[in-house]
């Protein structure tokens, strides 16, 4: 049986967090909860332990609860977060690429009413990915979530980061795009050239994409010749530009065996809501095999 949660509160105001401590407790009566007023007890608390959740006042005496997610994601970066704010598209907009789950939440009565149901699916969050974590440790597979190979995110943790940005975009419409990168004829290169030369146009490949994306973005492996990027608050046109320069760079690689990649592209922001994240991924791989028909060496949007 799991072990009871553990849930950081950082709230200023006494009565509030009486009342987020009284609600989390009728969820986990067994829940190990720890309160503080402000974002300097919350750094002193963090390293007591590994935090299921934390909930945390967007303002506070000492800063913003965005600004502590900063220094969340040094310490505990798979911490899942309920930030509560009067506002969440403003506060999503400026947030950091944290890799744990993070929710906003507005302070009104009919969050507080749904607050129990929330907190179990980011606690959820939490342990799957505390789960998938234990599954990747270990010397063969290096580190956290990490593809041996060419040391980008596995696609065990892309499709658990994809989960929370369509739920994200489906609650509040914020847009994020996605890029599927396909290695051209990569089965005759290695047939040609052996699976030595497949491995290092791999790993060449893998620090372009991560030198062509920003600091928040995902670079993931998707399959054995393919990787996916997933950009959250990304607007098409941006998707596109990211696109274009991961050709080029690509064309600028040195090596004995020269490449070329395709690439299928998504940009969704929840205007018509999919049920399963899997909708998205499909779209993005159907324009991939447009790109492949065009001989390579191209990007498609999906419609």
């Amino acid at each position: 049986m799991d072990a009871p949660p553990s849930v950081l509160i950082v709230e200023a105001n006494e009565d509030h967090s009486f009342l987020i401590e009284e609600k989390f407790k009728s969820a986990f009566p067994e829940a190990e909860v720890r309160t503080t007023r402000t974002l300097r007890q919350a750094l002193r608390y963090l390293p007591k332990r590994n935090w299921d959740l934390i909930i945390l006042n967007s303002e506070l005496p000492d800063g913003k609860g965005t600004d502590f997610l900063n220094q969340l994601s040094e310490k505990q970066p798979f911490a899942a977060v309920a930030i509560l704010t009067e506002d969440p598209g403003r506060e999503m907009v400026g947030q950091s690429h944290h890799h744990g789950a993070v929710e906003f939440l507005t302070k009104d009565r009919q969050t507080l009413e749904s607050f129990v149901d929330r907190v179990k699916r980011l606690v959820a969050a939490s342990r799957r990915l505390t789960s998938l974590l234990r599954e990747g440790q270990g010397p063969e597979t290096g580190p956290f979530f990490r593809d041996p190979l060419t040391n980008v995110y596995t696609r065990a943790y892309f499709n658990d980061c994809l989960r929370r940005e369509v739920s994200r975009a489906n609650q509040y419409g914020q847009e994020f795009s996605l890029l599927i990168v396909d290695v051209d004829h990569f089965r005759k290169i290695n047939r040609c050239e052996g699976p030595s030369a497949g491995n290092q146009c791999l790993k060449k490949l893998a620090a372009v994409l991560i030198q062509s994306v920003r600091a928040g973005d995902l670079v993931a492996r998707f399959g054995h010749d393919a990787f996916v990027i997933l950009l959250p608050q990304c607007r098409e046109p941006n998707a596109v530009r990211t696109a274009s320069r991961v050709l080029e760079q690509v064309k600028k690689i040195v090596g004995k065996v020269h490449f070329t990649v395709s690439i299928g592209a998504v940009h969704y922001e929840g205007l018509k809501r999919v049920p399963r994240p899997e909708e998205v991924v499909s779209h993005a791989e159907e324009a991939l095999t447009r790109a492949k028909r065009r001989h390579g060496n191209h990007y498609i949007m999906a419609a």
